[in-house]
């Protein structure tokens, strides 16, 4: 990668925790492993949020969700027929402009620390872990500030169209961890980068109007009425490389305030 400019600091309400931007022009290499075949079915589905079996079709006679009890409605649902693989993987490596995100150890503690209090608060509102939503798991599963960086991403991603005249498909976005930390830098460190070839000029603008991006992505996720889970209007994305797995709207949010009110 070549480095377009300086880094930029971005402080936060945390006392000495910063994040790190820094702009590159760089390679992005894509793999498609295959694709799955789907079908729409209309069929019993819990429409509870808050259920860990919400939007997963049942069968004709089931009446009850198993998880919440609710009455079953007839909705519109998405039921995988067939996955196929690409054997080797069809492989694509585009040149773009790569925004790098990274955090420092200080900010890093704070974020472990908030997922630790998610965490609690989630088992007390769900007394039986099999009762938890698929959309808070990540939350149990996923490295700390893997989970917050993707999330901030995404979160950020959504306000492109509010913001400028593009597509939010115009962006994508990549989490990693390194094998160590570098210098004051956590090891784990996001990309937001243009999706297309020679790039679109999107993820520039993001960085040049960064403070409006954030103040957009926190008010824009706040309102959304689909609460703590994150949906496609606010959070998930199609085309994420990372199949929207590590994410959580709440420790998303977290962030952009800490940002916000630094």
């Amino acid at each position: 990668m070549s480095k377009l400019e300086d880094s930029k600091i971005v402080k936060t309400a945390i006392l000495n925790g910063n994040l790190r931007l820094i702009f590159y022009w760089g390679k992005v290499k894509r793999q498609v492993m295959g694709f799955k075949e789907l079908q729409l079915v209309y069929a019993p589905t819990c429409i509870n949020r808050n259920c860990s079996h919400y939007q997963i079709p049942k069968a004709s006679q089931v009446t009850k969700c198993p998880g919440c009890g609710w009455t079953l409605k007839q909705r519109l649902n998405t039921q995988e027929i067939e996955k196929f693989e690409f054997k080797p993987p069809l492989e694509t490596t585009i040149e773009v402009l790569l925004l790098r995100i990274e955090v420092n150890e200080t900010l890093a503690t704070a974020i472990t620390n908030k997922v630790i209090e998610i965490k609690k608060a989630i088992l007390k509102s769900y007394k039986d872990p099999d009762d938890i939503p698929h959309q808070l798991s990540p939350t149990f599963t996923y490295e700390p500030v893997h989970l917050a960086l993707h999330s901030l991403c995404h979160l950020l991603t959504k306000t492109v169209p509010l913001l400028f005249l593009a597509s939010h498909q115009d962006l994508s976005s990549y989490t990693e961890q390194r094998p160590a930390n570098i210098g004051t830098s956590h090891r784990t460190i996001a990309y937001i980068f243009d999706s297309v070839h020679e790039g679109c000029g999107t993820t520039e603008a993001l960085v040049n109007d960064w403070d409006s991006c954030v103040e957009k992505a926190l008010l824009l996720a706040t309102n959304c009425d689909c609460g703590d889970m994150g949906c496609p209007r606010c959070l998930t994305e199609i085309g994420c490389p990372e199949s929207n797995d590590g994410l959580s709207k709440l420790l998303g949010l977290w962030l952009l305030e800490q940002i916000t009110h630094s």
